[in-house]
């Protein structure tokens, strides 16, 4: 057994842990070989070992959290695409009703957990608990269920191309916003505005 202890002082890598669940499979022993890398460093002590262990670790982390988002079920697959949010949530907390504030007034640029607990006047560890006890989400994953429902509207209820939605809901091109859509829907945008629109810009 292999216990590993430390501390994350960047907020990104704060908001990658929180993205990560408890069991995920690690079919190439990546997250093996990496760990077992940062055990070696140690053991050595080489020049820059201290260096090289933060940068394995940091690596560790970002593969942990890309194999998890990469084998979780496509909200599309796993609901209806019309009934994401829906009425499964019941009656939304005032605490989550200023996340949902605070999200639809920053669509269009980055924020993170960070800022948006102290622009909500929380904790950002409570407003994480918060979140995942009311939705059975991660803040993250909450945020991004939001901005792909706010995609299904506008490219249900306007005429506007998939690089102009994509770009009201912060990707600076299409390219990350098909990546995005097609990750939390489980088809292209492309695939669905076929499906809900009946005329089809070219300037997409």
């Amino acid at each position: 057994m292999l216990e590993v202890k430390f501390t994350a002082g960047d907020p990104y890598l704060q908001e990658v842990l929180l993205d990560i669940e408890t069991k995920f499979s690690d079919r190439e022993n990546l997250i093996y070989s990496l760990l077992s890398r940062i055990v070696l460093e140690g053991q050595r002590k080489a020049l820059h070992y201290k260096a090289m262990s933060s940068a394995l670790l940091a690596e560790c982390l970002l593969s942990m959290n890309r194999l998890c988002l990469e084998h979780s079920l496509p909200l599309y697959e796993s609901n209806p695409i019309h009934q994401l949010r829906g009425s499964s949530l019941g009656t939304k907390s005032e605490v989550l009703e200023m996340v949902d504030s605070y999200i639809n007034t920053h669509l269009g640029s980055s924020f993170s957990l960070q800022q948006m607990a102290q622009e909500c006047g929380y904790n950002q560890d409570y407003l994480y608990r918060v979140i995942k006890k009311q939705t059975g989400l991660s803040a993250i994953k909450y945020i991004n269920l939001v901005k792909f429902e706010h995609s299904l509207s506008l490219i249900q209820n306007t005429e506007l191309s998939l690089s102009e939605v994509g770009w009201r809901l912060g990707f600076e091109n299409l390219q990350y916003f098909s990546r995005f859509f097609k990750m939390h829907g489980g088809i292209s945008p492309s695939e669905y505005i076929a499906k809900v629109r009946h005329t089809t810009r070219t300037d997409y």
